[in-house]
Order: C-alpha cells, then sequence, then structure tokens
C-alpha cells in the first residue's frame, strides 16, 4: 500500500479550494447580474408608465375632466411591444386600461412583481401619487394623482441572462 505524501494532499486540497472558489463566484457574478437586470427592466417599466400618464390630461371647456389621450399612443408609441398600462385617479376611476385582462390586481401591496400570462412572463410596476401633468384654470382645487401600473414582458432579458451563462 503506497502512502499519500504531504505534498499530494495539500496540491489537491489547494486545487479543490480553487475550484469551490470559482463556483461561488459564479454563484455571486450571477446574481448580481440578474439583480442589476430586473432592476433596470424595473427603471425601464417606470420611465414607460411616466409616459403613459403624461398622456392623462383635462379636457378643454367649461367643466375639464381628466380623459386619456391616446392619439400618440397609436402613432407607435407601443409599437412592437406587448406592454400593458393601467391608469386610475386616486378615488378609483378608470381613465385607461390596456393588455392584459387582471394583471393590474395581481399584488396589491407590492410596487413591482412577476406574473405570467398564456406562459409569457410579465414583470409590473405600480407608481402610485403620480401628479397630472396637465393644468387648466378651472381644474379641482385638490391636485388629482393617479396610480399607474405597467407590465412588459420579460422574455427577452431573460434569454438574454441565459445566454451570458451558457
Amino acid at each position: 500500500m503506497r502512502a499519500f505524501s504531504i505534498k499530494r494532499r495539500i496540491v489537491t486540497t489547494v486545487i479543490a479550494t480553487e475550484l469551490v472558489l470559482v463556483a461561488c463566484l459564479l454563484v455571486l457574478a450571477t446574481s448580481v447580474m440578474r439583480s442589476h437586470a430586473i432592476r433596470s427592466f424595473d427603471t425601464a417599466l417606470r420611465g414607460r408608465a411616466l409616459g403613459v400618464a403624461a398622456l392623462v390630461r383635462y379636457s378643454e371647456g367649461p367643466q375639464p375632466e381628466l380623459v386619456f389621450d391616446n392619439s400618440p399612443i397609436s402613432q407607435g408609441m407601443l409599437q412592437g411591444t406587448v406592454d400593458c398600462f393601467h391608469i386610475q385617479t386616486q378615488d378609483g376611476r378608470v381613465l385607461a386600461s390596456s393588455g392584459l385582462p387582471g394583471f393590474e390586481g395581481a399584488a396589491s401591496g407590492q410596487d413591482s412583481w412577476d406574473f405570467s400570462s398564456n406562459g409569457v412572463p410579465y414583470r409590473s410596476v405600480r407608481l402610485r401619487d403620480v401628479p397630472v401633468l396637465d393644468s387648466e384654470e378651472d381644474a379641482p382645487k385638490h391636485p388629482v394623482t393617479l396610480q399607474v401600473i405597467y407590465a412588459a414582458s420579460t422574455s427577452d432579458m431573460r434569454k438574454d441572462l441565459n445566454r451570458a451563462f451558457i
């Protein structure tokens, strides 16, 4: 029976430790990249939600009411996407809604959440108390705020992340 030398034991231990360290670094890098990608995606969703909220304006006339001007959307604001949005006032009146029915109630207390519709993964963000950017002389004395929910598919982001680690 051959004795296992101390030198061989040390080399084996060092190599095993380095392999474990490399595996840990890969897991950490993956986790950090996914976290940054999700935060960046949420930031983009918030920007899109604010863009859609900017389309809410007061109507012209003696008694201005809040209306949703969807003419810029038809010109291609959401062209090529299957994004969804839901806009309502603080008193619960729905001004505009598009896309997936029921996505706006998926997570009542959270500001961002994931859900799936017809096998397609989505991520939603909720913006609370967004002020109406339009102003009118005869507008209500108390400023009206909006709640905006915006959702977009995460399938492209997931594909890119998976491709980065294959």
